[in-house]
C-alpha cells in the first residue's frame, strides 16, 4: 500500500500495525469484529462527510483524483 504524501504513517509503519490488527482480530469473537468493523465505517462516513463539507480536506483534491466507484 502507498500511502499518500499527506499520511502521518510511514508504509512500514502502517504494515507493523496492520499485522498487529489482524493478530488481535484472531483473538476477537465474530460479533466483536463485526462491532470493530461498524466502528471503522462509522469513522469512514464521518471522514468523508467532513472532505464533502471541504473538499480541500480531501487527500486527492491535490492530485485531481476521482472518488472510486463503490458496489455496496
Amino acid at each position: 500500500m502507498q500511502t499518500s504524501p499527506s499520511a502521518t504513517m510511514s508504509d512500514d509503519d502502517f504494515e507493523v500495525m496492520k499485522a498487529r490488527f489482524i493478530a488481535v482480530g484472531d483473538r476477537l469473537t465474530d460479533l466483536q469484529l463485526l462491532d470493530l468493523a461498524d466502528c471503522y465505517h462509522a469513522m469512514l462516513r464521518q471522514r468523508r462527510a467532513i472532505r464533502a463539507r471541504h473538499p480541500s480536506l480531501a487527500p486527492t483534491a491535490a492530485f485531481g483524483v476521482e472518488d472510486e466507484l463503490r458496489t455496496f
